[in-house]
């Protein structure tokens, strides 16, 4: 199949969504470079996770997705996410903690050790606050699914 007949949805896409190194919003994906998260994300232990950027082979659209190493995801308390990245030349030094924040509010809160997520079969960690990890609560909230406060 020639490349010009290949279609991507990167135009369609909201410029942060669910996503991950593994799971790219686009299927035609150059790997162009890694970074260490920045800080001021609570990640417990500290290390293991990065960002990296993309370049979609289709349109040319450039693309951050979060990268975790091994079981570390379970201890994050904000969701992973492929950010649009309008500016690839800065993009070492390009600070997406609002756009996080728009995207998942709770991105300040911590994780809660000594329960589980809501949802059947997740061995992540939830959210403080909420019965959810941050990436089961993202998905119930992208179907229309209100989240509840909980008291901790």
């Amino acid at each position: 199949m020639e490349k010009s007949s290949i279609k991507c949805k990167c135009a369609t896409l909201n410029t942060v969504v669910l996503g991950k190194t593994s799971k790219l919003p686009t299927k035609y994906a150059e790997f162009i470079a890694s970074k260490p998260h920045p800080e001021g994300f609570k990640i417990l232990p500290t290390g293991g996770s990065f960002i990296s950027l993309f370049r979609c082979e289709v349109c040319s659209q450039h693309w951050q997705a979060d990268g975790m190493q091994g079981r570390i995801k379970q201890l994050i308390s904000w969701p992973l996410v492929c950010i649009k990245v309008s500016d690839s030349t800065n993009w070492k030094t390009f600070n997406d903690y609002s756009l996080r924040q728009q995207h998942f509010p709770e991105i300040v809160n911590d994780v809660t050790r000594f329960r589980r997520c809501a949802t059947e079969k997740c061995n992540s960690l939830p959210v403080k606050g909420l019965h959810y990890c941050a990436n089961c609560a993202c998905l119930n909230r992208s179907k229309g699914i209100a989240l509840l406060p909980i008291d901790e």
